[in-house]
Parts: C-alpha cells; structure tokens; sequence
C-alpha cells in the first residue's frame, strides 16, 4: 500500500521524538558535549513541527501551516547551530533568525502568496534546503579537519536532504501540488519518503561524531602527562617511532634531546614536592613556547624529557637546547629558596638505520655528559662509537655572547 504524506510526517514526528529524547538525555548525562544539546532541541522542535503539519485539516490552518512550518525550518536551522557549536564556532542566532521570522510572516498574514499550497512549498523547501546546505557545509569543515567518517556521512545526508526539498520545490513548480497533497499523492510521498531515512541517519552521524570526539579526547589523555600536559612516555614513543621511520625514509634531518632538571631532588626538599611539580610545570611550558607545532615533547621519566625536532641540524638543535636552558634558568631564578633550578640536555642526531632505541641512547650518553660537565649545558653525541663510551668530555657553554638562536 503506498504511504500517504501523512503517515509520513507523523512517522517523522516519532522517530524526531525519539532522536530528541536520547539526545537529550546523552546531553544531560554529559553537558560537555558542544552541540549535543542543540540537536536535541532540533529533533524536539522537528517533532512539533511535523505533528502540527500531520494534523493539518484537524487543528487551526495557523497552527499546521504557518506555525508548524516555521518551527520546522527553525529546527533545522538549530541542528546547524549544534554543528557550528561542535565544531567552537560563533552562532549567528541573529542572522538565522530573520528569515524564520520573515518566513512565518508570509505564511501566517494573509495574502495570495500564503493561500497558494504550490508557494508555501516552494518557499519553504528553500528555506529547509538553505540551512541544510549551510549545516552541510559546516559538517564537510568538520571531516576535513578532524578526519571524521561520521562528519562525512552527515555532510553527505545533510546534502542529499537539501537536494531532496529543493526536487520537492521544482517538482511543484513543474506540476503543482496536486488536489490531494495530504492523500496519496504518489511523487510527493516519494520524495517525503527519502526524507525519513535521511534526518534519521544524520542524527545517528551526529551522534558518532559526538563519540568519536570522546573517544579522541580519551586517547590523547591515555597519551598526555596529566601533571605537565606534555606527551607521557608511551604516547611521546609512539610518535617518534613514526617520525623516526619517516626522517630515515625520507632521508630528513632529526635530533632527539633528552633534559633533565639538575639537582632535583634539592629542589623538592628545599622547597616541597609542590615546588618540584612547579618547576617540572615550568619547564614544559617554556618548552611548548619555544619549540615548534610539529617539534614533540614528551615527559619521558620522573624530573626528564624528551623532545624529538625535525629538520634542523645538530648546531640549530644545540642552539634550541641551549636557549632552553637560558631561559628556564631565568624563569626560576629566586622562586626557590636555596636552591637554583638549571637544566642539562644531551642531544643525539639520527643516523641512517637508526633505531629510536638506539637514538634515544644517544642522547642519554649526550645527557651523562653534559652532566659530567657541570650541569646547567648542553652536550652533543654525533656517532654510534658514543654508545660505548664512559669517560664524559667536557660540556659546551650554552650559549655564546651575542649569537642568535634558532625559532627566537
């Protein structure tokens, strides 16, 4: 038996029901959730609209024509703005609401516009097919950025929905809306039908993309140091080890640098535990200043880092260390009493069909050495004969006087 365009709206009404309620309730179990809420607003404001214009012919016409296709249109302008929150963008609440207003003006005064069905179709179909293809556009910038499989599955629904009223407008003005638009008018039911799938199944997307960024921000906390925000050791080896395979591949320039806060344990019993967590704080925000977007820094032990930079050579990499030095020696000078916090790196280049293994005890034996020499230095290992050595030379200077120092 073929669907009438009743059945369907109220069909439509239900499974927005639905929607709405367990949005609603995923949003108050997790306020954090941007845009959670305003799908769920949608989806309740999609029902009320599809119910009143199920019933047209059993409530007043204002309410199933003008009221009830307003809402409808304003829901998905709403479903948008949950795009645009999800995505941490500015809503234009103002610039939205002037053509639902301007909408419901020409549907609800009466006039030959508002009393011709072929024109509230159209009208309205545009104005659906408008903010959809906004709330595509906004989920197509979401999958590019994110990478998001179920930002691409909403933007394509989102677009094949914006298709799908613009058809109804042509076919209406190719045809006209027939004398039996709520009966079995078999294209406009058609046409209808291909709608209830499609709001359902960006609904579903919107969900996966709301879990998908759950399931990000749960992976990179298992790889954050929570303390410092820096990568932990787990998370900081599985990056270089990509990096690593990549540079030796591509035949790239990298440097490894291992850091290690002198005289740490000085420093917690002049100061307190707190004062040590403080200058481990310090020092990795110094370092996400300094270093570069793609450079890594990991917290790679208890008063150590790593950090792993990219396309430099070894004088630029000892220049970037030494200036660390300089300034989180200047950050903590006179915070602690007793006591002077200073680093010593070691740095370490990548050689061909070097392992990370192998670069990261480089850098260690770099490490012992600036630290055999004074502390409060850098030093550079350049070959794989270090990994046998015992006897430290001495450690170079940070910096000299007057010389500039590479990303300053």
């Amino acid at each position: 038996m073929l669907l009438d365009a009743r059945t369907l709206y109220l069909e439509m009404f239900a499974i927005c029901v639905v929607l709405g309620v367990a949005e609603l309730v995923f949003y108050l179990r997790r306020p954090q959730s941007h845009g959670v809420g305003w799908w769920a607003l949608a989806n309740l404001g999609a029902a009320l609209g599809t119910l009143l214009i199920g019933l047209r012919g059993h409530v007043p016409a204002i309410w199933s024509i003008a009221v009830a296709n307003t809402v409808a249109v304003a829901a998905v302008a709403v479903a948008w703005f949950g795009l645009l929150a999800y995505d941490r963008r500015p809503l234009p609440i103002r610039a939205a609401a002037l053509p639902v207003l301007a909408l419901f003006a020409v549907l609800a005064i009466p006039s030959p516009l508002s009393a011709d069905l072929a024109a509230r179709i159209v009208i309205v179909g545009c104005a659906l097919a408008g903010f959809e293809a906004a709330a595509a556009a906004a989920a197509v910038r979401i999958a590019r950025r994110d990478g998001s499989i179920a930002a691409w599955i909403c933007a394509f629904l989102m677009a094949l929905c914006t298709l799908v009223n613009l058809a109804r407008a042509v076919v209406v003005l190719r045809y006209g809306a027939g004398d039996d638009y709520m009966g079995h008018n078999a294209l406009h039911a058609f046409l209808l039908f291909l709608l209830v799938p499609a709001y359902a199944g960006w609904n579903m997307s919107l969900m996966m993309m709301s879990m998908e960024r759950t399931q990000r921000s749960l992976a990179r906390a298992a790889r954050t140091d929570a303390m410092t925000g820096a990568l932990n050791r787990e998370g900081f080896r599985e990056q270089a080890e990509i990096r690593v395979r990549a540079a030796r591949q591509a035949g790239r320039p990298l440097v490894m640098a291992l850091v290690d806060l002198d005289h740490f344990k000085l420093i917690n019993d002049r100061g307190g535990h707190a004062a040590g967590d403080a200058a481990l704080c310090r020092f990795a925000q110094i370092a996400a200043v300094q270093l570069r977007g793609r450079d890594l820094l990991g917290r790679y032990g208890g008063d150590e880092f790593a950090m792993l930079l990219e396309d430099i050579d070894a004088a630029q990499a000892e220049r970037v260390a030494a200036r660390l030095c300089q300034r989180f020696s200047e950050a903590m000078r006179g915070v602690i009493d007793g006591a002077s916090p200073t680093l010593s790196i070691g740095v370490a280049v990548l050689e061909p069909d070097m392992t990370l293994d192998m670069l990261v005890a480089l850098a260690d034996v770099a490490l012992y050495r600036a630290k055999a020499g004074g502390r409060n230095g850098v030093a550079l290992v350049r070959d794989l004969q270090a990994l046998g050595a015992t006897v430290p030379p001495a450690c170079p200077a940070p910096r000299r006087d007057g010389e500039a120092l590479l990303f300053d």
